[in-house]
């Protein structure tokens, strides 16, 4: 039987969309190279997965951080698993990346069922792909990531609670909303506390208002329960001594100086530029060519009901970005969380403008798009990892190795990340031999007097040395 026009309409979109989300990650996954706090991450979840640190005390190096409070440990340890399961290689980041993409895809497209049906749930997963932060961030191992599809994922619960039509049913998914909002918090901190608005959010769409004893009693569930999941998640953390000491030392040595801007320091106004320059900017051309191309069906006028949806989820979007007016220290990628709640919002904008022709041209737009993207390939830290397979064959394995102390090898941490990713080799740069051998970077150090050369890349130079 032959597909309805609807349905292959509707396959098409998604077809054409899925290759634009390949296209903008899978061939910049093909590199080596990767942005150093990825690296860093894929390293601290790959020892833990071996066994060197645990879910509470991680290791990055045995030398620089052995024991790793950058961040709370969820999100090392669910990326520790595929490690787990699929074997130390070079290209499972990429895949639970690839992994934790999809199923934000997922996840968004999922909400925008709750809220409209199957219809054009492939319009809210465009305008996500649309930020390049989105991409960028699956590319590079960003623990951001794995906090938004938490978040994500309790804010679809959330709004299956709001639209429950039983108690047990509100008490059931808030709970696991609050879950998913704990997990958030354990992977990169108290970003992941946005959705504990939703529930007020929600209930002031609901077709049933809280008239009756029972609504205002759905009500209050839908409200309390995340936070009551919330609070005593906390005290059980605060009562199991491992837990209390790593998220203490989350506190006092990154997120309490970051707050106070005694760490890498961006400027308050940092918000103003990733917000409306690295996420609106692009959902509001692509409400633009929707509503240029759609504007004389009539449908235009329709964009007015879908307001009161949109605004939620812009508030949810907002409640989640703009703390971070407050904080010294950001960046584009801390933002991720927020894309999906403002990729809903634009498109239920967008939604009664898009009939045939404006799915005809989205289709035909993404598939250029695919074109383009497919054979543009960035490389990162080239000359960093030309050297690194200079010296592959010679480097030893699950050793420390001695380093020179300046410039690189003690303040470079993708010296260190892939050093210690690629050969399990942690760096002692203290300008000395240990276990018979020594790394120089560049002319940064002289080579102590009982080594010789072992092999070199242009500006890295492994000696193997007299013990």
């Amino acid at each position: 039987m032959p597909l309805e026009t609807g349905t292959l309409e509707r396959r098409l979109a998604w077809a054409a969309v899925v290759a634009l989300l390949v296209a903008l990650t899978v061939p910049r996954m093909a590199q080596r190279g990767m942005f150093a706090d990825g690296l860093v991450y894929a390293t601290v979840a790959r020892n833990m997965a071996i066994g060197a640190g645990s879910i509470w005390a991680p290791q990055y190096t045995q030398t620089a951080w052995p024991e790793f409070y950058e961040h709370p440990p969820l999100g090392l340890a669910l990326e520790s698993m595929a490690f787990r399961v699929l074997g130390d290689h070079l290209v499972v980041e990429r895949l639970y990346s690839l992994l934790i993409f999809a199923l934000q895809a997922v996840a968004i497209a999922l909400i925008w069922r709750r809220l409209r049906g199957p219809s054009l749930d492939w319009l809210p997963v465009l305008f996500w792909s649309m930020p390049a932060v989105v991409s960028w961030g699956a590319v590079n191992n960003m623990l951001e990531n794995t906090q938004a599809l938490l978040t994500t994922t309790a804010v679809l619960l959330m709004l299956g609670a709001a639209r429950a039509t039983t108690v047990a049913g509100v008490a059931i998914r808030s709970a696991l909303a609050g879950v998913a909002v704990v997990s958030a918090v354990l992977t990169k901190g108290p970003a992941g506390c946005f959705p504990l608005v939703a529930p007020l959010v929600f209930w002031r769409l609901s077709p049933r208002p809280a008239r009756s004893p029972t609504d205002r009693q759905r009500r209050t569930i839908a409200i309390a329960t995340p936070a009551l999941v919330l609070l005593v998640a906390g005290a059980a953390l605060a009562a199991y001594e491992p837990s209390r000491h790593n998220l203490t030392m989350y506190v006092r040595t990154h997120l309490a100086p970051s707050l106070l801007g005694q760490r890498e320091v961006s400027g308050h106004l940092a918000l103003f530029k990733h917000l409306p320059i690295g996420i609106f900017s692009r959902m509001v051309a692509l409400l633009g060519l929707c509503w240029w191309l759609g504007r004389p069906s009539g449908h235009a006028a329709a964009t007015a009901s879908a307001g009161p949806s949109a605004a939620a989820f812009l508030a949810l979007g907002a409640c989640a970005a703009v703390p971070f007016a407050f904080s010294s220290k950001l960046s584009g990628h801390y933002l991720l969380p927020s894309v999906p709640m403002f990729a809903v919002g634009f498109a239920l904008l967008a939604a009664p403008l898009v009939v045939t022709r404006v799915r005809t041209a989205i289709v035909v737009l993404a598939l250029i798009a695919v074109a383009v993207l497919t054979s543009l390939r960035g490389a990162r830290d080239t000359a960093l990892v030309r050297d690194l397979a200079a010296l592959d064959a010679a480097m030893p394995r699950g050793v420390v190795i001695g380093a020179c102390p300046d410039p690189r090898a003690a303040i470079d941490w993708g010296l260190h990340s892939y050093v210690q990713r690629w050969y399990r080799v942690s760096l002692d740069a203290r300008a000395r031999s240990v276990n018979g051998w020594f790394l120089r970077s560049e002319a940064a150090c002289a080579v102590p007097a009982s080594c010789t050369p072992s092999a070199a890349g242009e500006t890295l130079t492994l000696y193997r040395c007299r013990q």
